[in-house]
């Protein structure tokens, strides 16, 4: 028996969804497609041993998964509603480690992904941008250092935004350079959903409680807001 272990849909009739046995280390996944909003599913060729369940897809000729790795960090990308899987390397790094890694990809706003790559132990290693199709790979550098944590939160394709610690940074060229925006004094927000160049939405654990937040200036300052309080 599989369990369903992610749904994705690109639009309101394309959708994929990736099953297999909950609990079993290594287990070989199947992966279904529908073409009319989850009302009926097609079992789809079976994707590559190594396929991790994060897919992800723009549209059916634009899909994308991330890989269990040991020698090599590579993403995988189907072009045909995923029949079939291309695996796309990564650069080479000499400081993966030997007891393997994961590699995962988020798609940007419009056009383009980041491709990530991470140690169990250790958390993100590196990441990197494609604008054509995997074929090329820039690296993405982080504001300060990979092991201090943070989310890149995408306003569009080319400006980011991202917490370290409690200093907002931003980036105008899809993280190749980062600049200082704002500094809080408590808690920053954990989760954000940018909307635009000045307004967003996030969410704060300060230890009490998750509290939901919003800004209009960029992330200069944030308001909380209420919630529904449950009877």
């Amino acid at each position: 028996m599989h369990d369903a272990l992610m749904a994705r849909f690109s639009d309101r009739s394309f959708g994929w969804l990736v099953a297999g046995p909950t609990g079993v280390p290594k287990a070989r996944l199947r992966l279904y497609g529908t073409a009319d909003g989850g009302s009926t599913w097609k079992q789809l060729p079976d994707p590559p041993l190594d396929f991790e369940f994060t897919t992800q897809f723009r549209r059916p000729s634009e899909g994308w998964d991330g890989a269990a790795a040991r020698d090599r960090a590579y993403v995988y990308l189907s072009t045909d509603a995923g029949v079939k899987w291309q695996r796309r390397d990564l650069p080479v790094t000499g400081d993966l480690p030997e007891v393997g890694f994961l590699t995962m990809v988020r798609l940007l706003p419009g056009n383009g992904v980041v491709a990530y790559v991470f140690a169990e132990a250790q958390g993100p290693l590196h990441a990197y941008t494609s604008f054509d199709a995997g074929t090329t790979w820039s690296p993405v550098l982080w504001p300060e250092s990979p092991g201090d944590g943070g989310s890149f939160f995408f306003e569009d394709a080319t400006h980011w935004w991202m917490f370290q610690q409690l200093v907002l940074y931003k980036t105008v060229d899809s993280g190749r350079s980062w600049f200082p925006f704002a500094v809080r004094t408590s808690a920053a927000p954990i989760r954000v959903q940018v909307l635009d160049s000045a307004h967003a939405w996030g969410q704060i654990d300060d230890g009490a409680g998750v509290q939901l937040v919003t800004t209009s200036d960029g992330g200069l300052h944030w308001t909380p807001m209420n919630v529904p309080i449950e009877q």
